[in-house]
């Protein structure tokens, strides 16, 4: 063809510098294999759209542990064994980074049941090792008719998963992985509200009331975070403290806030209580714990103030838990467990934790004048209660229906907590 009359009449010295400028531009200086250049050229250009992305957990690990020579012939092991099974099957395979690997194929070679088959069988050829080398952990993920200008986006978007998952053989899915992609983004979003509620004082308290059954009227009221972006939405605490709890500081900041504002609010009341959530992080962090001993310390009113520990936390340090509990009682301050029954540790918390109050989950008491599981588990706890040797007092959340609260009342529920009684405010209602 046109292609090899032009290959044949060319000068040597032309073809020389051909090939010297694909060498440069397309292969590994250290390997001689093709590279990520040339993944992205055989993807857009020769319809390579069969992709499995090949990487080698703990590589650090095995450089700290093992001598340069060993995991050098480990290196060159892997690498012989993935060039060798590619060109038993007419497969390409690129070094992306160091021990990442590509091996792509055009799927109108290859159906993808057997690229799949096949890169399973190369996996299991990895995981053999040879005398002098070390025993590896490839990972394989499959990246089916994908965009290459998205490959690496969407594989680090599948790697993330299959991390999360603990898995080593992996087939991705574009509408799964776009999907990840989203939440990605709208976790950034909300990160990008946290920052600037913080930096422009809209972390607001809002005071739900807490009515109480006996004296028939509100009694003490549960702060409940809000914060408003850029545009004056108003945020509940299920969109932003997730994500400000996996960046850990953004939730230190949040909860540092909320505290101060709180405490301001209700320093000078002498006979109005308020209930102020606390997650196992905040218990665990040492300057929080001081700024609340440091104000209890100070309020005219100490016993006003209830910490209310969320019981579908996992607590796994009992000492520090009980410790902080037994600091709180010590300045005369109150402890309640929140959303009582929404876990499994339940009993080990009542036992443990000396609380004052209990405050049944909310997915309970929605369900209690309807379905007698639920119901039963109300009179579980008021039978609890009543042979308790501890004085305990039982707030019901989510109370939104009279048949809700009249079946509480039947079990003499102390408190009832919910939309029936009271929404969220900025303001205090009038008892």
């Amino acid at each position: 063809d046109d292609k090899e009359k032009t290959s044949d009449t060319m000068p040597e010295s032309l073809r020389q510098f051909i090939n010297v400028c694909e060498s440069i531009l397309f292969k590994n200086d250290d390997t001689g294999l093709l590279n990520s250049a040339a993944l992205s050229m055989d993807m857009n250009l020769n319809g390579y759209d069969r992709v499995c992305m090949i990487d080698v957990l703990d590589v650090h690990g095995m450089k700290a542990i093992f001598p340069e020579g060993v995991v050098k012939m480990t290196e060159g092991s892997y690498i012989s064994k993935c060039l060798s099974f590619a060109r038993s099957r007419d497969y390409r395979v690129y070094r992306i980074v160091e021990w990442q690997l590509a091996v792509a194929a055009p799927s109108y070679m290859v159906r993808l049941s057997e690229f799949i088959a096949d890169m399973e069988k190369l996996q299991r050829e990895l995981f053999r090792t040879q005398d002098g080398t070390v025993t590896i952990v490839p990972t394989m993920c499959i990246m089916d008719d994908c965009d290459p200008e998205a490959l690496y986006t969407e594989y680090n978007s599948a790697r993330n998963r299959m991390i999360r998952k603990n898995l080593q053989f992996y087939i991705h899915d574009t509408v799964v992985d776009r999907t990840d992609e989203k939440e990605i983004r709208a976790r950034y979003d909300i990160v990008d509200v946290i920052n600037y509620a913080i930096d422009n004082d809209q972390i607001i308290p809002h005071y739900q009331g807490i009515y109480d059954n006996k004296h028939k009227k509100i009694s003490y009221y549960e702060a409940l975070m809000r914060i408003k972006d850029s545009d004056g939405r108003l945020y509940d605490p299920e969109e932003f403290l997730k994500v400000a709890g996996s960046y850990g500081v953004l939730y230190d900041r949040l909860s540092s806030v909320m505290l101060h504002k709180v405490f301001e609010k209700f320093r000078g009341n002498s006979d109005i209580c308020v209930g102020i959530n606390l997650g196992i992080r905040d218990i665990r962090n040492r300057d929080m714990v001081s700024f609340i001993c440091d104000h209890l310390s100070s309020a005219a009113h100490p016993g006003n103030f209830i910490f209310e520990i969320l019981e579908n936390e996992d607590i796994d340090d009992y000492e520090q838990v009980l410790e902080f509990v037994d600091r709180i009682h010590s300045l005369g301050a109150k402890i309640a467990i929140d959303d009582f029954g929404s876990g499994y540790s339940n009993l080990i918390h009542v036992i443990n934790i000396h609380a004052d109050i209990i405050k049944i989950d909310g997915s309970i008491v929605r369900k209690c004048s309807d379905d007698k599981d639920s119901e039963n588990i109300i009179a579980l706890i008021a039978g609890w209660r009543n042979l308790s040797t501890r004085s305990v007092e039982i707030v019901a959340e989510y109370v939104e229906t009279e048949d809700i609260q009249k079946k509480l009342e039947s079990y003499n529920i102390d408190y009832s907590q919910g939309y029936l009684f009271s929404k969220p405010s900025q303001y205090l209602q009038e008892a």
